[in-house]
């Protein structure tokens, strides 16, 4: 886990993609009492961290991601269902997910996608910037007013809430600023449960490593609005907890590793050999 300051952002995300797998934002740049306001979140995460399998992060580090190429996406014809936006959700360990995802791509989705990461405030913005350089997808981090387009990644920014409105005969974003009692900002629930109202059984809701429960009552609004959920699996998740919530609402389509993410966005899950999903019933 690193501690940093805004003004190391480069040098984060290179300790993420080195295997470092979540990060708190200081406060000050400074030793001061104004550290304490971090001790919460840094207790909360320290133990979570117990949860962690760190052989997950070995391979994740080792391994190179397959790359999703036209070949392999003639192979894996086009489901008739599939989606035109994904929205993702994530907490710990995702930017590297993210980032494997997204690389292995060898040019854009035909998709939309739309991304929660549990991130602080300031620094969306530079983990959307690193998406763009490394990946052939187009991203930035989320304004007021963007319509999702084929091709393109819009990050929620850290301290806000990323939803949708109809404005003009177009669904466009729109920011809502965290309340004091939020638990996550940005939250993946408000993003899926607001983009399931725009966009019915042309969505899919992706929930990858992460812990807490954030995005389990965003898929079941996805499932109920015709669209598709899918899961990371235990397999290659560095924190099962937000994939495992999800399974447990008995909405999810299928649960995947990692590497089939990709062709999953591709191509539509219908046509992705991935383990089925669990048969835990709904609690």
């Amino acid at each position: 886990m690193v501690i940093s300051g805004r003004s190391g952002e480069q040098e984060l995300f290179k300790a993420l993609d080195l295997g470092a797998v979540d990060f708190i934002a200081k406060p000050t740049a400074r030793a001061t009492l104004e550290l304490e306001s971090i001790q919460a979140e840094l207790i909360r995460k320290v133990h979570a961290i117990r949860e962690l399998r760190i052989e997950k992060v070995r391979q994740r580090i080792s391994a190179t991601p397959p790359l999703v190429t036209a070949a392999l996406r003639v192979m894996a014809p086009i489901a008739p269902s599939r989606p035109r936006v994904i929205g993702i959700g994530c907490s710990t360990g995702g930017p590297a997910a993210l980032m494997r995802i997204f690389g292995s791509l060898v040019e854009p989705p035909p998709v939309a996608v739309i991304v929660s990461q549990h991130m602080p405030e300031g620094f969306t913005k530079g983990f959307a910037e690193r998406i763009n350089r490394l990946t052939p997808v187009r991203t930035r981090e989320a304004a007021d007013g963007d319509e999702p387009r084929a091709g393109t990644m819009l990050i929620a920014p850290g301290g806000c809430h990323l939803e949708f409105e109809y404005e003009k005969r177009r669904t466009v974003t729109r920011l809502v600023p965290k309340q004091p009692s939020d638990k996550y900002a940005p939250s993946v629930d408000r993003m899926l449960i607001s983009a399931a109202k725009h966009y019915g059984s042309e969505l899919m809701a992706v929930i990858l490593t992460g812990m807490g429960d954030d995005g389990r009552r965003g898929v079941v609004a996805v499932k109920e609005a015709g669209g598709t959920v899918i899961a990371e699996s235990e397999e290659t998740a560095v924190i099962f907890g937000m994939p495992q919530q999800a399974i447990r609402t008995g909405v999810v389509d299928a649960v995947l590793p990692l590497d089939a993410m990709a062709i999953a966005i591709q191509s539509g899950v219908a046509h992705v050999k991935g383990a089925p999903p669990r048969t835990e019933g709904k609690e």
